[in-house]
């Protein structure tokens, strides 16, 4: 993961993660959902998989919210692999 920038405001993001078992749903399965523990409003995020940093509306859809944003993965999680995820509120 690189090293955490600020914003234009000099605000820190958040840092959060998970195994995929956090997720909602079978193991190497689709569609599954990672509820982050924010609570605030989240804006602004970059999510990785496994290392590899996902495409916003490609590998995932994000459902901001005041409390437990949700991120639904397009492609299959295993239970194994490290969900990493950066955000701002």
């Amino acid at each position: 993961m690189p090293k955490i920038r600020v914003n234009a405001r000099g605000q820190k993001p958040t840092r959060e993660s998970a195994a995929g078992s956090a997720c909602s749903g079978a193991n190497l399965t689709t569609n599954r959902v990672w509820t982050l523990g924010n609570t605030t409003l989240t804006k602004n995020e970059t999510v990785w998989v496994g290392g590899f940093v996902m495409t916003p509306n490609v590998d995932y859809a994000i459902t901001h919210n005041n409390t437990g944003s949700q991120v639904a993965f397009t492609g299959i999680i295993q239970d194994a692999q490290r969900l990493e995820a950066l955000y701002f509120t």
